[in-house]
Formats: structure tokens, C-alpha cells, sequence
């Protein structure tokens, strides 16, 4: 039969629930912060989650008091070694809200919401609630529904294609789960992932977001010659006009439909290479200045500020 893992603050003493429901969490999810209020920590802190191994999937059920998680970019560098995952939330009982890449979406019982584990974010649950979380690892979905990130934080119905379907499957999946021989769960779980890829691709969010295939063309170029010529510290729009052979204004309306701006792009991946060369023991006898300007910067200072502002830590 198959595996589950049930974990109950309920059989412990009151001062060590908090600390072991959010090393549970963690565990079973990513590093988050959790925060509970002092009415529900004084009540008993109500929590339990059952885990269930399911082929290249994990099913997680939570049933809990009111409570909130938050996902910020210091806790992304501790999961440094873990791998990224989709989490696809159904809401049973109780309201969310989720904030992720600047978009928030509410989430009340019946409906879905899907969050990006190698990202910031944010969930806020006013109230006692129950929900199925379907954690898929990112590269799996990835190869379904190529940019699953525009789809974070926002809301998924019943009434969108195929939702209904899918979250009837999920509740059945739940409810049969140890009937199910060991053996079976990897072909009912490739099942679960073509369903939620084929949902995500009708989603008018995903047409509405889907460029021409020559933008989508130049889009890739674009960021191609990016990544060439991240060292330059002349890297901008005039030098990827030259280099692509379009016109600055193309430059600009090509990238118009990603989530930030073109510049922002470049300092973004300008730090996230640093941000690899400082972890990384290869380049340890290299200072943090020389680092900076290996990846195109030219002002320590600036760097040191961006960097902070980006992962919310210094580079030291």
C-alpha cells in the first residue's frame, strides 16, 4: 500500500507546538516563516498535515487555525540546495489571499491558486482552514506548460476548462489513497500533471499572455545575447539593437511583455551570477568588488545596494 505521514500538534505540550508545526512546515514544503497569533498559540495552536508520497508528486492536506507563511529571498538562499517546485493549493474550507510577483489573488473553498516555490511569497489565512496542497517539482511542469510562472497567484475556479475535473480527481485521489498499490501511484500521478498542464494552457490568463511565435523568437534571442554579454558593463538597449540588428524601440516593446522591465532584467541577472560566484567555494579567493565587476558593474557601492535590496542581506 502506499505511504502517508500524518504530523498533530495536538498530542503535545502547548509551548512546543509552535516550533514543531513550523519545523514540520518547512519539512514538508520549503523554509518559510510562519506566523501565528498569541489567541491561537493560547488555544493550543490547532495544526495537522498528512503528507502522502504519490509517484513524482507529494499530496499534503492541512487542516489548521488561522495563520500566515511568507517566503522572502533569505529563505530561497537557505533552500540554495533543494529543489524548486509548483505548488498547486486547493482551498477546502476558509479564505487565502497569496501574494506572489506582484499579482494577489483570493482563494475561497472551491478554488485553486498556484505558487512558485523559487520566488518570494506570501499566504494569509484569516480564519480556521483546510486545504490540498499538490507540491510538482518546476522542471517536471516546466515541460508540460513552458512559463507556469505567469500563472502564480491567480485565481483558478471550478469554472475554468478542466478545473472542475481536476479538482474532483484530487478529492478522489485523497479519499482512495490507501487502497492505491505502491505500484500504481507513478502512472496516477503522470495522469494528475497532464491534466493540471492541460488546465493551466486554457486558462485566459495563459492565452491572453501568449506572444506571436517570431515576438517569442526575438524574445529568446534577446535573452540569449543578454546572457552572452552580461560581463559588459555597456550591456543596454543600444547595444542589443546593434548586436540583434533591431531598433531600440523593438528592444523595449519586445520585452514589454515580461514581468519587469529590461533593465531590471539585466541587474537581476547580473546579481543572481554574483549571487552563484559568492556561494560558490571555486572563486573564494576572489573579493566581493572583484566579483561585481567579473558580472558587468562598475561601482562596488551600487552593487552592495542592490544586492542587498534584491536578497535583503549584504554580500559580506
Amino acid at each position: 500500500m502506499a505511504q502517508q505521514t500524518l504530523i498533530s500538534t495536538a498530542m503535545l505540550p502547548v509551548k512546543q507546538r509552535m516550533e514543531f508545526w513550523h519545523d514540520s512546515v518547512c519539512k514538508h514544503f520549503t523554509s518559510l516563516e510562519i506566523g501565528v497569533n498569541d489567541e491561537e498559540i493560547s488555544k493550543g495552536l490547532r495544526a495537522t498535515l498528512v503528507h502522502s508520497e504519490f509517484g513524482k508528486l507529494d499530496l499534503i492536506q492541512l487542516d489548521a487555525c488561522r495563520q500566515s507563511v511568507q517566503r522572502d529571498h533569505r529563505k530561497i538562499i537557505i533552500d540554495a540546495h533543494r529543489q524548486d517546485y509548483t505548488l498547486l493549493s486547493l482551498q477546502l474550507r476558509g479564505v487565502g489571499k497569496i501574494e506572489q510577483d506582484g499579482r494577489q489573488a483570493i482563494v475561497r473553498p472551491g478554488e485553486a491558486v498556484m505558487f512558485d516555490t523559487s520566488r518570494p511569497y506570501s499566504f494569509q489565512l484569516d480564519e480556521d482552514f483546510e486545504k490540498i496542497v499538490i507540491r510538482i517539482p518546476s522542471e517536471t511542469l516546466k515541460t508540460l506548460f513552458s512559463r507556469p510562472d505567469r500563472l502564480c497567484a491567480v485565481n483558478i475556479s471550478r469554472g475554468a476548462p478542466g478545473a472542475n475535473l481536476i479538482f474532483k480527481y484530487i478529492g478522489s485521489l485523497i479519499s482512495e489513497y490507501k487502497t492505491l498499490p505502491q505500484n500504481c501511484t507513478s502512472a496516477f500521478s503522470s495522469a494528475l500533471i497532464e491534466m493540471i498542464g492541460g488546465m493551466l494552457r486554457e486558462l485566459p490568463e495563459s492565452k491572453s499572455a501568449n506572444d506571436s511565435s517570431i515576438k517569442k523568437t526575438h524574445l529568446y534571442e534577446l535573452k540569449r545575447t543578454i546572457a552572452t554579454e552580461l560581463a559588459n558593463p555597456k550591456l543596454g538597449a543600444e547595444l542589443l539593437s546593434l548586436e540583434l540588428g533591431l531598433s531600440i524601440s523593438s528592444i523595449y516593446r519586445i520585452f514589454s511583455y515580461e514581468p519587469i522591465p529590461l533593465i531590471q532584467f539585466i541587474w537581476n541577472s547580473r546579481l543572481e551570477r554574483c549571487f552563484e560566484d559568492l556561494i560558490n567555494k571555486c572563486y573564494l579567493d576572489l573579493s566581493i568588488t572583484e566579483i561585481a565587476f567579473r558580472w558587468g558593474f562598475n561601482s562596488s557601492a551600487h552593487f552592495s545596494r542592490a544586492f542587498k535590496e534584491r536578497y535583503g542581506i549584504t554580500p559580506t
